[in-house]
């Protein structure tokens, strides 16, 4: 059995090693993608305030989404909520990329997963997901499939197999 599962009333997560070395390259993704930026855009003082004076909206597409606007057609409303908002959204999923990497499951064995982690798996799924779908450019579900391009075809069997990791997980809760 893969994926995330149920048995003897605990949940699993088990993985081969294509997957897994599949999902720590996406996570890693994210957590780059993430980062990025840092060192130009905080404020180094900005936890005495618990905001980030400099923060604005993120030109990668990938990272917007990640870190979306509150309001919409409102530039101001959205600097400012990103101001107050913005550096504890990316530390949360820095922490739950962070510590998705570290519980992947080992050597083709499955790890059990306690009900306590089951929002922090899901967060880092759901981020990964987004990430991707929006490199693909998926909206709503709905992407145009091209036969003639093997990259995205094969980035698209990626988000499937993303999708159905989740659907696993969703399953077992």
């Amino acid at each position: 059995m893969r994926g995330f599962y149920f048995e003897n009333e605990k949940r699993w997560l088990k993985l081969d090693e294509v997957e897994r070395a599949l999902l720590t390259s996406l996570i890693s993704q994210v957590v780059q993608l993430l980062k990025l930026g840092d060192a130009e855009t905080v404020d180094p003082l900005s936890f005495l305030e618990d905001i980030n004076k400099k923060a604005i909206r993120p030109q990668d597409e990938v990272v917007f989404r990640l870190l979306p606007d509150a309001y919409a057609d409102d530039e101001e409303s959205n600097n400012d909520f990103r101001k107050f908002t913005e550096q504890s959204l990316r530390d949360e999923k820095l922490a739950a990329a962070s510590f998705a990497l570290e519980n992947l499951p080992k050597n083709d064995q499955p790890k059990e997963i306690p009900d306590s982690e089951i929002t922090v798996w899901l967060k880092s799924l759901n981020d990964v997901r987004l990430a991707l779908g929006t490199r693909l450019e998926i909206t709503d579900g709905a992407v145009l499939v091209d036969e003639n391009d093997e990259e995205k075809n094969s980035l698209l069997d990626v988000y499937d197999w993303l999708t159905w990791l989740q659907g696993t997980l969703l399953e077992v809760i």
